[in-house]
């Protein structure tokens, strides 16, 4: 039959396509009748002769005897038990394949479909409860709610977004950089990164101070704006004291923790640690010092970089796992954009 309907001689198929011939067939003969009737179409469409109708005719004659397949089952609760088992998804497949909109009409499929589609609900349908009507009738016009509220709550969203945005932009924004380098180049790919991620903060609220450490030097730059704070990473103006040990980080974080400016109820605060090694010392000064800006609603980022850096540690110190960078190679202007993103 397959090698007939290749042939597209009408004469023969005519011959072969009949109702005897379909229920031979070693396939469902409910599911052949479908793929035939779709060959048909297809044949029709494309002869443009004579021909086209009369294979539009034979798809019709065909569709028809496929929807009769299915009238016994409208009186056996037995047959439509059947019906609905492992066979029943496949031929719905073949019925939304081969595009049979009278077979999906049928009423024995539609409501096997129905009951399908709606699961625990289809009970809802022939209950005599009022409340339960009243549900199943909600459930019909749901889609139509969901058009109309979808694009309510989409453009509230994006209202109530944009007014966050515009807020948020209003408020200054006090960041903390603090670079510590073991090596003089981690130092200067430290100091590029930082002047990148300046460059790229649009909004003028920013003010920026910085705490370098390389080696056993500790040098501290106040609150400035981006131009301000853009020269003194390489000016480094000393402010702290030099302190020993577990205690100098500390005694220069008194900047961000006593600046009346950080400490402003309409000030955003970050804290960016930059390393190219394990904090060591600082390790523990660290995770109190987090606890201390998380307490002042502020955020930690951590940067890495190298292969010295112990990832474990930074991520407990960053305040989420997205506050965590690890930079290897050049410095790229992406880069600050990356860090300013987890603000």
């Amino acid at each position: 039959m397959d090698n007939t309907l290749k042939t597209g001689d009408f004469h023969k198929i005519k011959e072969l396509i009949t109702p005897y011939n379909l229920m031979k067939c070693r396939t469902n003969s409910l599911e052949k009748s479908l793929e035939v009737n779709y060959q048909l179409k297809g044949l029709a469409h494309g002869d443009d002769g004579a021909n086209a109708g009369d294979f539009n005719g034979l798809a019709h004659n065909v569709q028809n005897f496929a929807y009769e397949l299915l009238e016994p089952l409208k009186s056996s609760i037995m047959k439509r038990a059947i019906f609905e088992g492992d066979n029943f998804e496949r031929i719905v497949d073949k019925i939304v394949e081969y595009r049979q909109k009278k077979i999906a009409s049928h009423p024995v499929v539609y409501n096997l479909l129905m009951r399908r589609w709606t699961r625990a609900f289809y009970q809802l349908r022939y209950s005599s409860s009022t409340l339960d009507r009243f549900k199943w009738y909600l459930l019909n016009i749901w889609t139509l709610f969901d058009l109309v509220l979808f694009p309510l709550v989409f453009a509230l969203a994006y209202v109530v977004h944009k007014i966050k945005g515009i807020a948020r932009n209003r408020q200054d924004h006090h960041v903390v950089l603090i670079l510590n380098a073991k090596k003089e180049t981690f130092l200067q790919k430290m100091r590029d990164l930082c002047k990148h991620m300046i460059d790229q903060s649009e909004n003028d609220r920013f003010k920026f101070a910085s705490i370098i450490r390389h080696k056993d030097d500790v040098r501290t730059n106040d609150f400035m704006a981006k131009d301000g704070a853009k020269a003194a990473l390489d000016v480094n103006e000393e402010v702290c004291e030099e302190a020993n040990g577990d205690t100098e980080l500390e005694t220069c974080l008194e900047m961000l923790k006593n600046s009346e400016q950080s400490k402003s109820t309409n000030s955003n605060k970050t804290l960016v640690l930059m390393t190219d090694n394990k904090t060591g010392d600082w390790d523990r000064n660290l995770l109190r010092i987090k606890q201390q800006v998380k307490n002042n609603r502020s955020r930690v980022v951590c940067v890495g970089l190298g292969v010295h850096i112990d990832v474990k540690e930074l991520e407990s110190i960053a305040t989420d796992r997205s506050c965590f960078v690890y930079l290897d190679g050049d410095i790229q202007r992406e880069d600050g954009r990356q860090i300013l993103e987890g603000m």
